[in-house]
């Protein structure tokens, strides 16, 4: 609540109606298959996304609740781009690769995936400099303080982020190629 969307959560923000506060999101995509949706969401934000997309033409979509992590939830394949926006860093680190894999697995040949999420800086101080500027990028937004501390709070131990180095090796283990950092 309260933080601007950026341009990669725009797309979660049209089809969920939610900002950045909500978590565990992948989107599939194929040119010749309905986009499915998978996320741990109630059943009334996948109404909001239905009546988001009703009357859109060209567009078919399916929704599945599940565990992204078990292979039976992917009920899809082919996949010619996978979105996870704002996910691995809520994934406990033991399944992430699990997650990449399955999504690979679940790909066109030439499939791809386009992933956002929070990182974590390898050199402390730089960790520290990063923490900062979203502070004050926030308050700029006009995020007050107590929010501002009240959402740090919330995410301690829920909010797990890997390197950019650990998420591109992830990547190719799971069978992605050339995989980059933005």
């Amino acid at each position: 609540a309260g933080y601007p969307a950026a341009s990669l959560d725009y797309l979660a923000t049209e089809l969920l109606g939610q900002d950045k506060d909500h978590e565990g999101n992948a989107l599939t995509l194929s040119l010749s298959e309905p986009a499915h949706y998978y996320g741990p969401v109630l059943a009334t934000m996948l109404e909001q996304a239905r009546g988001r997309l009703e009357g859109q033409a060209n567009v078919t979509a399916r929704y599945h609740l599940g565990d992204l992590t078990d292979s039976d939830t992917w009920r899809h394949s082919g996949a010619d781009l996978t979105l996870a926006l704002w996910l691995l860093q809520f994934i406990h680190p033991a399944q992430r690769q699990q997650l990449l894999t399955l999504a690979r697995q679940r790909s066109a040949p030439n499939g791809a995936i386009l992933i956002a999420a929070k990182t974590r800086q390898t050199d402390p101080r730089w960790q520290e400099i990063a923490d900062a500027a979203l502070i004050d990028y926030k308050a700029a937004a006009g995020v007050g303080a107590e929010e501002i501390t009240a959402k740090a709070r919330s995410l301690r131990g829920v909010l797990i982020p890997d390197t950019a180095g650990e998420v591109t090796a992830q990547l190719t283990r799971a069978g992605w190629h050339a995989p980059t950092v933005v």
